[in-house]
């Protein structure tokens, strides 16, 4: 499942603007002492974190997809290349 790629986009541009830069790294930054992102708690924590930073609220849906998808690739933040994969997958590179 993948998540909803008008959302991923705005989250994206929203990311590259450095007023939200710094709320995403505040957001992402607990979850780099090895949180299992594979827990629907965990998941659905850092969804909800990126969207109050960037003050985009999503609909449930759009939640569930983002939450699933976060699940399903297998990042594990405590791994130094894993985090450079999940910043990736942020900013659009991967």
């Amino acid at each position: 499942m993948y998540p909803d790629p008008i959302l991923m986009n705005t989250f994206r541009e929203k990311i590259r603007n450095p007023f939200y830069w710094h709320r995403v790294c505040r957001v992402m930054w607990p979850y780099a002492r090895g949180c299992d992102l594979r827990n629907p708690r965990v998941a659905y924590g850092m969804v909800d974190g990126l969207s109050g930073a960037l003050d985009h609220p999503i609909t449930p849906e759009q939640r569930e997809q983002a939450a699933c998808w976060l699940m399903g690739c297998g990042i594990d933040p405590a791994n130094p290349v894993h985090r450079g994969r999940m910043l990736s997958m942020v900013r659009g590179i991967w």
